[in-house]
């Protein structure tokens, strides 16, 4: 429905203009009708006046003029009328028989100080009388008289005059008070609305002062508003404390630290220095006493930095047990000297929980920026400082390192940082390939072996080698999500080829041995899919040696759900024949190191042959691996070793390729692991 333009230009004022506009019209309408009712009374009362002194008058000229008129005398009579016209101060005054004589008499019109229209709007000159004039009980006249009404008129003029002035007066008064009263709390409501419109928008809160003089309601609203804002702002400042605070330690946070470091960037006038400080041995204390005593071995600790860093620096908690300094304008020699006597000083700290004693130590990684330097930003200052970090672990810990982008030890470092990242995006982009091996039986009754291998897929199409890309994800402990994807995966081949008896080899990681997680992963899986008894987990001397109790009890829990175990790379350490009755195992898969050259080396011979009579001595099968010729399969059988791998008999290929049951490839995967036609591929 469109609107009427003067209420849509209306409707578009501002409060305060409506309020005015419309207070006017209904004052100045008041005052208006109060004036003219006024006048109007007033008016009445001036015209019932005067028609009384008229008709005194009129009687009284009456009476004068009846006993001439009987005589007939008309020119006394005309006397009379003219001596009353003037001292009765007349406008008209006429006599009137019915034989048709008349005698009349009129003064013309005076102007006064009211205008004509204001006469004519009283209405006095209406204000004529008639009298019949009656002898012996005949009417032989009519006196006619017209009272002057000039002097009520300028009474009436001046008094709505004046009415108009102080009406006037009191409707500009009224209007003036009105828009005072109004800017007032408008003022009010105006500061109330600029400051909410500020502070919603993060801004820091106004508090609104209400003038003298405004309306109770809006002193009580002003007092709220101060009273929320005041809190809010309490509030927001605490939370922007918490932002920017580590709640464990009370340093500031990695967030505050990204703004310093953001700040710092800024002014290249000066040389920087950030410290990225990972303390060593806290996992030991974690795993050891519980995370309560590594919280107050954290508090403790960062006491004592707090107290030497000092105004050296900001030092900052970056996570877990991993802190950050930043140092400003400050040479390279000072800051190798704050990082020199930061190491000596956490050397010294003895952490003591119950009746035990830890010592901590600390590896720190330094990037210089700022004048001098290369352009970096915050993140590539932190990874740069987060790589010489591990560069200075790598070293033998409890130590510095300084990044420098052309050392050798450093670009390799970089180069396996590198290769996490691409791990993990080959893992969600269906790049990672699974190949096997096969473990070819050289006894009659055997069933034949596959060993599952890992490769990637870069993203030109080339297969990467494992041994580029296994030793990062060990380094930087991926290593867990690799042998889980190998675990799901091989589990769902088997759960489409479940006609077939070869039985699968499957590496696992030391940390993954150790893990109960990936335990836990294993058990669900093996029994949803119902193939353990194919499958053989390889497990490394030095990982089942290192993580004994964690082997044992994962061969025991997987071994009764009928999986196998093959420790691979036997003979590569010297604890080797120790330890194999503290393990579960079915097999021995002895170090191609001594398989290569045993048809060469007398000693790698009898180191085979040694391993071998052992193996079956303890009822378990034997397996040699790297066979690149015919001379040494023939060796092995010669020696009854049960099963040899190697180039020779079957070089690695997809997963799936030669499968009879079912022609599906690794190659490449889908999101939910469900594999896809090799024609389709």
């Amino acid at each position: 429905m469109k609107s009427h333009p003067m209420l849509h230009w209306f409707l578009s004022r501002s409060l305060q203009a409506r309020v005015m506009w419309m207070a006017s019209i209904i004052l100045a309408s008041a005052f208006l009708s109060s004036v003219y009712f006024g006048m109007n009374m007033a008016s009445r009362e001036a015209l019932d006046q005067l028609q009384r002194q008229s008709q005194t008058k009129l009687g009284l000229i009456s009476d004068s003029m009846t006993g001439w008129v009987a005589m007939r005398n008309l020119v006394r009579v005309r006397e009379i009328l003219e001596r009353r016209m003037t001292s009765d101060d007349l406008n008209h005054l006429a006599y009137s028989e019915h034989t048709g004589e008349r005698i009349e008499f009129s003064r013309p019109h005076l102007p006064g100080k009211r205008p004509d229209w204001f006469a004519r709007l009283a209405g006095l000159h209406s204000a004529g009388l008639s009298q019949p004039i009656i002898i012996d009980g005949k009417t032989v006249g009519l006196l006619t008289i017209e009272a002057n009404a000039h002097d009520q008129e300028n009474l009436l003029w001046q008094q709505a005059v004046n009415n108009f002035l102080w009406g006037g007066s009191t409707l500009v008064i009224l209007l003036l008070l009105l828009y005072l009263i109004l800017r007032t709390n408008l003022v009010v409501l105006h500061s109330l609305r600029e400051a909410a419109r500020q502070f919603l928008m993060g801004g820091q809160p106004i508090r609104v002062h209400a003038p003298v003089g405004a309306a109770p309601e809006l002193l009580t609203a002003v007092q709220a508003f101060n009273d929320l804002t005041s809190q809010q702002s309490a509030l927001l400042q605490e939370l922007e404390r918490k932002a920017n605070e580590d709640l464990l330690t009370g340093l500031p946070n990695r967030r505050a630290l990204e703004l310093a470091l953001a700040d710092a960037c800024e002014d290249r006038n000066h040389t920087h220095a950030f410290c990225y400080v990972d303390l060593d041995q806290f996992k030991l204390v974690n795993d050891t006493c519980g995370h309560h005593a590594g919280d107050r071995l954290l508090r403790e600790l960062i006491q004592m930095m707090g107290s030497f860093v000092g105004r050296q620096g900001l030092l900052c908690r970056i996570g877990g047990d991993e802190f950050g300094l930043l140092i400003d304008n400050a040479s390279l020699n000072r800051v190798l000297q704050i990082c020199e006597e930061l190491i000596q000083l956490i050397n010294l700290y003895r952490f003591r929980h119950d009746d035990r004693q830890f010592r901590i130590g600390a590896s720190i990684g330094i990037t210089m920026f700022g004048r001098g330097h290369p352009d970096l930003d915050v993140s590539e200052i932190m990874i740069r400082a987060d790589k010489a970090c591990y560069a200075a672990k790598n070293l033998g810990r409890n130590r510095f390192q300084v990044y420098q982008g052309n050392d050798q030890g450093m670009q390799t470092l970089e180069k396996e940082m590198d290769w996490v990242s691409e791990i993990g995006s080959a893992m969600d982009e269906g790049r990672m390939l699974l190949y096997r091996q096969v473990i070819q039986p050289l006894r009659p009754g055997e069933p034949t072996h596959h060993e599952i291998l890992v490769r990637l897929r870069d993203r030109s199409g080339q297969i990467v080698n494992p041994a580029q890309f296994l030793p990062a994800a060990e380094r930087f402990g991926i290593i867990q999500n690799i042998d889980r994807w190998v675990l799901d995966t091989t589990l769902e081949f088997l759960s489409w080829n479940q006609d077939g008896v070869d039985i699968y080899n499957i590496n696992i990681s030391g940390m993954s041995l150790a893990d109960p997680g990936f335990l836990n992963h294993a058990i669900d899986v093996m029994d949803k899919k119902n193939v353990a008894h194919r499958i053989c987990f390889e497990i490394t001397e030095t990982a089942a040696i290192t993580h004994l109790e964690d082997a044992r009890h994962f061969m025991n829990m997987l071994g009764s759900m009928g999986c196998k175990f093959s420790l691979d790379d036997f003979g590569s350490g010297m604890s080797s024949f120790a330890y194999l009755k503290e393990l579960p195992v079915h097999s021995l898969k002895i170090s191609g190191e001594f398989v290569r050259n045993m048809t060469s080396n007398r000693h790698d011979y009898v180191f085979v042959s040694t391993m071998t009579r052992l193996a079956h001595d303890l009822g378990l099968k034997c397996v040699g691996e790297f066979v690149q010729d015919p001379e040494t399969l023939n060796a092995l059988r010669e020696l009854n070793v049960d099963f040899a791998q190697g180039f020779y008999l079957h070089k690695p290929e997809c997963l799936c390729r030669g499968c009879r049951q079912l022609r599906y490839c690794t190659l490449p995967m889908s999101k939910d692991k469900k594999f896809i036609s090799l024609a389709a591929a």
